[in-house]
């Protein structure tokens, strides 16, 4: 079994202050290995979000503790912290987070300029066309369906050859044909067994990609299941 891409080790967050003040995990335990698609479930409310938010280095867990590739990031400065992110870390968020300015290409470069690797137009185009978008590299994001727009960021987070892919409801504004294309990418990356994804999800047409089911409730892992082998299945 390959070593954990990311890990969270008994961590607790607090949100808010005063008498708003609530606990949104609470001892959480959660391993994210190369090599696989895990989907995390639960109700609204349930902690999802924040704690895909601590996995990728953008909140910081009240206690307990969070590694990328093996490395404790606790006591990171905030330039550090951005390195990590920037290395290890692809980001899919449900509102897809285009720069409404910039074309696909540039939208999917952007990902590199900021890693410091510059001139990487042809990185760019090729991962478009490893998403289906050759076509699409000169499109502003209001030229593009929401799927399309949806292939540009899951572009954009895997160009870097980040070590996880942490997903926000990636298929939650997609029809069924275009969230199961996603969900299939995304499978695609997971085979790699340096890489793993996480995929936060109300959606239950996507099951039947996972290798793991890890299920959440107020801030508590409260159940899992294992998968052998991802099927590929309709989403219809």
């Amino acid at each position: 079994m390959s070593e954990p891409v990311i890990d969270a080790v008994d961590v607790v967050k607090f949100l808010g202050r005063g008498a708003g003040r609530l606990q949104a995990l609470k001892g959480v335990n959660l391993s994210l290995r190369g090599g696989e698609l895990v989907l995390l479930m639960g109700p609204s409310g349930s902690g999802k979000t924040t704690l895909l938010s601590i996995l990728g280095c953008l909140m910081t867990p009240t206690s307990g503790m969070v590694r990328v590739r093996g490395r404790p990031v606790a006591n990171l400065d905030p330039e550090a912290l951005a390195k990590i992110r920037r290395d290890h870390v692809g980001f899919i968020f449900q509102s897809y987070h285009l720069f409404p300015t910039l074309t696909a290409e540039d939208n999917v470069r952007l990902a590199l300029d900021v890693r410091g690797e510059r001139s990487q137009s042809k990185a760019a185009r090729d991962v478009l066309g490893m998403v289906g978008l050759a076509h699409k590299t000169k499109a502003f994001p209001h030229e593009l369906s929401g799927g399309e727009q949806q292939r540009v960021a899951i572009a954009r987070a895997i160009v870097g050859k980040a070590s996880a892919i942490l997903a926000d409801e990636p298929t939650g504004a997609l029809d069924a044909q275009n969230g199961q294309a996603i969900m299939t990418l995304l499978a695609e990356f997971a085979k790699d067994q340096s890489r793993g994804v996480l995929v936060v999800t109300h959606d239950p047409r996507i099951l039947p990609f996972a290798n793991r089911i890890v299920h959440i409730e107020d801030g508590c892992i409260v159940g899992e299941e294992v998968v052998r082998e991802a099927k590929r299945m309709s989403m219809s």
